[in-house]
């Protein structure tokens, strides 16, 4: 989801290299943080987190919110951070780590460059302006679902269970 809201927001601004190169730096730095994660007690990135980010990103999609330079860098290193965070594996042998983590780091950055590109190349028609702003609000309506999942269960195995009452009868 997050990947589609930033190739998006990409997709509306002419400038956008800055912002990509901030991607792909912290996303590293993210994935390198996935490794010490477990020596630190941070053994995955929590799943509210790019939730969240997928949201607000979407939010900004569909209501077509200007951002200034240092947002949009700031957003943009933030979600290549957590997804890097996100990206990260089971402790294995380490060259099978590496392969492992250099696979994720190419894919994110495949696929942010190639649907970003894809949304630059879009005809600057009104409805395409529209499909980016329908976009931008399903990223909204997922994340809000994959939200409340998420907190749902997280409610869940935190109480204790529940039995039926006796009926009498």
């Amino acid at each position: 989801m997050e990947l589609c809201a930033l190739a998006l927001v990409a997709g509306q601004r002419t400038k956008i290299a800055a912002p990509l190169i901030a991607f792909l730096l912290a996303s590293v730095g993210g994935i390198g943080f996935s490794l010490l994660g477990p020596r630190l007690g941070l053994s995955e990135a929590p799943p509210l987190i790019p939730c969240v980010l997928a949201g607000l990103t979407g939010v900004m999609v569909a209501a077509r919110i200007p951002l200034k330079r240092g947002a949009l860098l700031s957003l943009f290193a933030a979600s290549g951070f957590v997804l890097g965070w996100d990206s990260g594996q089971d402790p294995v042998a380490p060259w099978v780590m590496f392969k492992l983590l250099l696979g994720a780091w190419i894919g994110l950055a495949v696929a942010l460059l190639n649907f970003a590109n894809y949304a630059a190349i879009c005809p600057k028609r009104p409805w395409i302006k529209i499909g980016f702003r329908v976009l931008g609000s399903w990223v909204v309506a997922s994340s809000i679902l994959f939200l409340a999942f998420t907190l749902r269960a997280t409610h869940s195995s935190n109480s204790p269970p529940q039995t039926a009452p006796e009926q009498k009868g």
